[in-house]
């Protein structure tokens, strides 16, 4: 295989291009076990969306010879508008081959060295955690709060003057651009969008249909205004999703919530940050909310 030096040399670290595409779906298929076109279908989503000037499309790709022997999957995505806005990143499906790992942790921390940029994992596998807090990141949301649809729509009390209604509604309310366009983007990806309507107000909720257990009809929580918001409207939006045949409702959370009827699972799908923390109840434009059922159908995502 030569020397180190020459092993080091014969490595470079590029930006993934269009063109990388077909051969890196089938590396992170073998990787993660999964079907080579559920990475193809990403890469087609993955495509068709903007992305902030000056960040890559895709990620990283580590090659030898022109052979990709390693890769991490970042998704970059501007949230809010003007001042106010900033850049996250979520990082997903970083793969090495095992004759390159100790090449591994420099390649990925390269990918992640922007100091501009709140970096977010929401799949990390058990094992890789160490690894993950490694690179320097920190949870934020240590577990999942499952929630019964039908238990919170009966016992949370009724809000007067809310309307819940499709995210594709052409609401007058008072809500964001940016909102209303992630509306819009989240439902294409197969998300089930909400407004919640009040006082001259459209507070967007959007949820991923994930089946808890693989066979119980569940919806993920993957963006809200502000986690607050979610819990004022928890009956409301039970009742809507009950009458679309979802029994449960789950939200990443730190313990919990109070007023609302379920159970806390600590250790259950933890999320980590890096840079500014990020807030609970906003997933959006992560691989688990644009690849909706991707774990009911191939298992757990992983790191």
């Amino acid at each position: 295989m030569g020397s180190p030096q020459a092993l080091i040399e014969a490595i470079i670290v590029c930006e993934i291009e269009d063109a990388d595409l077909g051969e890196l779906a089938a590396f992170l298929a073998r990787g993660f076990g999964y079907p080579t076109s559920f990475y193809q279908s990403l890469f087609d989503t993955l495509r068709r969306r903007a992305t902030p000037d000056a960040y890559p499309k895709f990620g990283y790709a580590l090659k030898r010879g022109g052979r990709i022997i390693g890769a991490i999957l970042l998704i970059f995505t501007r949230f809010g508008e003007g001042a106010d806005s900033f850049v996250r990143c979520h990082v997903t499906s970083w793969f090495v081959e095992a004759e390159f790992r100790p090449l591994a942790s420099v390649f990925f921390a390269r990918g992640l060295k922007r100091k501009d940029v709140t970096y977010i994992n929401v799949s990390a596998r058990e094992w890789t955690r160490p690894i993950v807090e490694r690179q320097g990141f920190y949870c934020y949301s240590a577990g999942q709060f499952t929630m019964s649809t039908l238990v919170n729509a009966l016992m949370v009390g009724k809000e007067a003057g809310v309307r819940v209604v499709a995210g594709s509604a052409a609401t007058q309310e008072t809500c964001s651009d940016f909102e209303r366009k992630l509306m819009s983007d989240h439902a294409g990806y197969g998300c089930i969008c909400v407004w919640c309507v009040t006082g001259g107000a459209a507070y967007p909720f959007v949820f991923h249909p994930e089946p808890v257990k693989r066979v119980v009809p569940s919806a993920q929580l993957v963006y809200c205004r502000d986690i607050d918001s979610f819990f004022r409207f928890a009956g409301p939006l039970g009742r809507y999703l009950l009458a679309r045949g979802k029994l449960l409702m789950r939200v990443d959370a730190n313990g919990p919530p109070p007023g609302l009827f379920g159970r806390y699972s600590a250790g259950l799908n933890p999320r980590w940050f890096k840079g500014e923390r990020p807030r609970l109840g906003d997933l959006a434009y992560t691989q688990l909310a644009m690849c909706p059922f991707t774990r009911a159908r191939f298992g757990e995502e992983g790191t």
